[in-house]
């Protein structure tokens, strides 16, 4: 359910969402909680809300996202919390929010600094990001 939510991303986010959803009940319904493939979940859910300009509900997944990413003790969880924390914090540029948005994409940046090859396209995103809301706070220093 999950890989086929990821194929319908692209095309049909309505379909793909319903995707995401069914994958996230199922995982959520197994003996062991399956905490980085609920997070996984949460986290595609956000993104379809998010490209849909929903961001209440983008932020709701992301939170619930990064919530069940904290029980995951694997190390392959840092490319999720990667996305999650930038998720976070668009969320919160775009409330205004700067102060959570900022802690959220240092947190990003932490992960992008060890994960991502120095002169990558994300790290200059939250680099950006970060310098915007310097920038709206006017915190030249």
């Amino acid at each position: 359910l999950f890989n086929i939510g990821n194929i319908l991303d692209q095309w049909s986010k309505e379909e793909a969402l319903q995707y995401f959803e069914d994958s996230l009940k199922l995982y959520q319904s197994l003996p062991d909680e399956e905490d980085l493939a609920i997070a996984n979940c949460l986290f595609k859910i956000g993104s379809v809300h998010w490209r849909r300009k929903n961001v209440n509900k983008a932020l709701r997944s992301y939170q619930e996202s990064l919530r069940h990413c904290s029980n995951v003790e694997e190390e392959d969880v840092d490319s999720l919390l990667m996305s999650v924390y930038k998720g976070l914090a668009d969320c919160y540029f775009e409330k205004d929010r700067y102060g959570k948005a900022l802690d959220n994409y240092v947190e990003c940046l932490k992960i992008q600094k060890v994960e991502l090859k120095d002169g990558s396209t994300e790290i200059a995103y939250t680099c950006h990001r970060i310098g915007l809301i310097y920038q709206k706070e006017e915190e030249y220093e």
